[in-house]
C-alpha cells in the first residue's frame, strides 16, 4: 500500500521544474532511481506510468541490468507533461513504493560516465 501522508509525494510540476535542468545537455541520459538496499546500490529505471485509484500518478520502475528500455531525460519530460501540474507523484517496482525526497532538490548530478541523471 503506498504511503498516504501528503508530505510524502512530490507533483508532476515540481518534477518538471528540476528535471528541464537537465533537458539540454543530458536529454538522452536515463533517469535513475537509486534505492540502498542493504549495504548494495540498486538502480531501477523508469518503464512506464499511469494513474492510480487515487488519481496520483504512479512511474513504474524495473532493476536495471543493461541501458535500453528505460525513460530518458526527454521521454521522462515528454510523460510528466500529460498530467496536471497539481497531480501527486509516486514510484512503485520491484515491490516497492517509494515517495520521492525532495530535500534540498529531486535530482543528482547528471553522471556522465553511465549517462544517467539520479534521484
Amino acid at each position: 500500500m503506498k504511503g498516504t501522508e501528503k508530505n510524502s509525494f512530490v507533483n508532476v510540476g515540481r518534477l518538471v521544474g528540476e528535471l528541464q535542468e537537465y533537458e539540454e545537455k543530458y536529454w538522452h541520459y536515463n533517469v535513475v532511481c537509486w534505492v540502498q538496499d542493504e549495504e548494495d546500490f540498486r538502480a531501477l529505471g523508469i518503464v512506464g506510468k499511469g494513474l492510480d485509484e487515487d488519481g496520483d500518478l504512479r512511474i513504474e520502475l524495473e532493476e536495471m541490468e543493461d541501458e535500453e528500455g528505460f525513460y530518458s531525460v526527454s521521454d521522462t519530460l515528454d510523460a510528466l507533461k500529460e498530467y496536471d501540474r497539481d497531480v501527486r507523484v509516486y514510484l512503485a517496482g520491484c515491490g516497492l513504493y517509494l515517495g520521492i525526497n525532495s530535500d534540498g532538490g529531486i535530482f543528482a548530478e547528471a553522471d556522465e560516465d553511465d549517462e544517467n541523471v539520479g534521484f
